[in-house]
Order: C-alpha cells, then structure tokens, then sequence
C-alpha cells in the first residue's frame, strides 16, 4: 500500500514523502523515501513465539548517517517485559542506547518501569523512567517521573460525545518551561496528550 505524506519509521525527528507498507507472511513491513534528499528509512515487526519484534532503521539519523533499532516485548499475563537495543551513528556511541522495562497491569492500575543506559559509556540504570495509569469508568489519571525528577500529571473524564474535560501538569526541576493546563477536548482536535507524553520522554510506558 502506497501513503503520499510524511512518514515517520525511526525518529519523530526524521519526516520522508512517501511510505510503503503492508503484510508479508505475517511480518508487517513498511519503508519511507524523501526523493528531494535520497533518504530512506525502513521498519519490520511481527511475533514468534510469543515475543513481539521491531526493527527499524534509517540512513539519515539526527547526526546524518545510518542508525537502527531493534525492539521486543514479552506479555506473561498481566506482566509485560520489554527491551530495546540502538545504534545510531554518532562517533562517540553517547545516542546508542539500551532499555529494559516491565509493565504490570493490576486491575484499573499499569505500573511502568524502565531502565536505561544511556550511550556505550554509560551504565543500566544511569536514566530511568515509572510511571503509573489508572483507568475506571469515564476517569482516567497517569503519572509519570523519571531521574531528573521531571513529573507529568494528566487527568482525564469522558464527557461523551467525542468530547472530555482534563487538567495536565508537567515539572522538571531547574527549567522555566513548565506546563500547567485545565481545558476540553474535542475528538477532531489535536489533544494535548500526545504532547505531554512527549515532554516527559519519548521512552515511557505511558
């Protein structure tokens, strides 16, 4: 199948005009080219015995050059592990980095965790990222922080008809940037969650 748009496969940084994708075997397989700057980026994903895989990858990074990224996750009931592996083109390894994280579902509640070693100079553990969602009814809260002490804290409830009320926080110690938002939402306009996931790290759980 054939998208004339921008098309994002590695990083939310990179945009590309066309995209292909579709289903071979039962591996999902998609690939991105900007004809203006001869960039391409490539993703593949499917589940063999019982664990979830994706590879992704690109030959124009932030740095301009190759990188790729390999991802996979285990669900034993409510428990889920996950892990990623990066190697992005930066001389120094400092962007080349691991995670290893869990989630746990325990009723209305998803507890996150996880830990990463930051570049191949750093250590597991070095930055990590929790966070906690809780779901019942109309209500929805996550919360999230990580080791720079920066939180996110959104709150949510369905008010029908496409349409909820919020209140969203986000803090990092030592900036001026932070957010404090009450409003509603409509479910044809841009939502303010997709962009507070993003203020706390593209890595979390959440």
């Amino acid at each position: 199948m054939y998208e004339g748009r921008d098309s994002i496969l590695f990083d939310d940084t990179q945009q590309e005009d066309m995209k292909l994708f579709g289903t071979v075997q039962g591996i999902a397989v998609a690939a991105t080219t900007d004809q203006e700057n001869f960039t391409n980026s490539y993703s593949l994903s499917g589940t063999f015995a019982g664990v979830a895989l994706t590879a992704t990858g690109t030959d124009n990074d932030d740095n301009g050059g190759s990188a790729s990224k390999i991802s996979a996750s285990y669900a034993m009931g409510d428990l889920t592990l996950k892990a990623s592996v990066e190697d992005e083109s930066k001389a120094d390894g400092s962007e080349d980095d691991n995670t290893l994280g869990l989630s746990y579902v325990m009723g209305g509640i998803t507890d996150g965790y996880t830990s990463i070693r930051p570049g191949t100079a750093g250590s597991c553990g070095d930055e990590w990222d929790f966070s906690v969602a809780y779901a019942a009814g109309a209500t929805s809260a996550s919360f999230a922080t990580d080791e720079t002490d920066a939180t996110t804290f959104i709150l949510d409830y369905d008010l029908g008809g496409g349409a909820s009320a919020f209140a969203a926080m986000h803090d990092k110690a030592g900036e001026n940037n932070d957010l404090t938002a009450i409003g509603l939402n409509r479910i044809l306009s841009e939502t303010y969650l997709p962009i507070e996931r993003a203020a706390l790290r593209r890595r979390s759980f959440l």
